[in-house]
């Protein structure tokens, strides 16, 4: 029976694992540099957010924007997008077309 691997192996350059090494050492906060990379990875992981983007037909991509706009009353493009899945680029250029035709105003600063 084949074992399973439940970790991956990096490489770290030098200096950098010295510096880890050092805050290990002096701050008594980790018990080993693996604890202290663990830890750096899972806080960098949690401060970012992956959008999973949908390919909608433009049609229902104005709909949804429109939708959306009425709910909130004012939205920035990227809220749509992270609330909605629509790719970044693909609501700016909607929105600009809704607002061409007068069916969106621009916001007021």
């Amino acid at each position: 029976m084949k074992s399973v691997r439940k970790y991956k192996t990096v490489a770290i350059p030098i200096r950098l694992w010295k510096e880890i090494s050092r805050v290990v050492e002096f701050t008594g906060m980790y018990n080993s540099e693996a604890e202290f990379i663990r830890d750096a990875v899972r806080s960098k992981l949690s401060e970012i957010s992956i959008v999973e983007t949908k390919d909608i037909p433009e049609e229902r991509v104005r709909e949804e924007i429109v939708k959306y706009v009425k709910e909130k009353g004012r939205a920035y493009p990227s809220d749509i997008t992270a609330d909605l899945g629509i790719p970044y680029f693909t609501v700016v250029e909607a929105i600009q077309k809704l607002v061409q035709e007068g069916i969106l105003e621009p916001a007021r600063e």
